[in-house]
C-alpha cells in the first residue's frame, strides 16, 4: 500500500515535511479567497478571471486560453465566463480578422470589481516582506524550479515565467549576482530578478 504524505509517522522525511508544509500554505489561499468570494458574491474562480482579465494585460482573452491558463477544461471556464457575462462584468466580441474567434474583456464595472477583489493576495505578500533578501532569493527560485516541474508534469502553465521563455538564457554569464541573461532588455539579471509573470514574456517555440 502506497504511504501517504499526510502520514505523520515519518518525522525525518524531509521532502514530506515540505509537501505538508505547502498544503497548509494552500489552505490559506483558500481561505482568503473564499471570504473575498462570500463578500462579493461570485465564486473563487470567478474572481480569478475577472483578476486575470484586469492585471494580465498583454493577452488576448479566449475561453481557450482561460482554460489553459488555470488548467480547467473550456465547459467549466465557459460556465464561469456565462455566469460573468450575466453580470455585465464580461463582454465577448467576435475576432475582426477570424470572425469565429471569440475575445474577453472586462466592461467598465467589471474593471472596478476586478480592482476591489484584487487584494486578496496581498496579506501573503505582506509576510513575505518581513523575510531578509537570500531568504527571498532562495524562496523565489525554489518555487520557480517547483512551478516548472509541475509543468513538466502537465499540472500548471508556466506561461510569463523566466524559466519558459525565448529571451531567457540560463546562467549565460560567469557572475554569481547576475549570471542570468534577457535578451528582450539585453542584461544580466540573478536569481532575486527571475519573474513569475512576466509582460515581455514570449513562449519557447517547441522543437521539431
Amino acid at each position: 500500500m502506497t504511504t501517504s504524505t499526510f502520514d505523520p509517522s515519518d518525522q525525518d522525511n524531509i521532502d514530506r515535511k515540505i509537501a505538508v508544509g505547502l498544503e497548509r500554505v494552500a489552505q490559506v489561499f483558500k481561505t482568503l479567497i473564499w471570504n473575498e468570494s462570500k463578500q462579493s458574491g461570485l465564486s473563487p474562480i470567478q474572481i480569478q478571471f475577472l483578476i486575470a482579465l484586469a492585471y494580465e494585460k498583454e493577452r488576448q482573452w479566449t475561453i481557450g486560453e482561460i482554460a489553459s491558463r488555470f488548467q480547467l477544461t473550456p465547459a467549466t471556464v465557459s460556465d464561469a465566463i456565462t455566469a460573468l457575462e450575466d453580470k455585465e462584468l464580461i463582454v465577448r466580441t467576435r475576432g475582426e480578422e477570424d470572425k469565429r474567434t471569440v475575445y474577453l474583456s472586462l466592461t467598465a464595472e467589471g474593471k472596478r470589481t476586478a480592482r476591489k477583489l484584487g487584494g486578496w493576495l496581498n496579506v501573503v505578500q505582506e509576510q513575505i516582506d518581513g523575510f531578509s533578501s537570500d531568504e527571498k532569493t532562495v524562496l523565489i527560485k525554489s518555487i520557480i524550479q517547483l512551478i516548472d516541474a509541475f509543468q513538466r508534469e502537465g499540472l500548471i502553465s508556466t506561461k510569463g515565467m523566466c524559466v519558459s521563455c525565448t529571451y531567457f538564457r540560463s546562467n549565460a554569464h560567469k557572475s554569481k549576482t547576475a549570471p542570468h541573461h534577457c535578451v528582450y532588455i539585453g542584461k544580466a539579471f540573478g536569481d532575486a530578478e527571475l519573474r513569475i509573470d512576466c509582460p515581455e514574456y514570449k513562449e519557447k517555440e517547441v522543437e521539431a
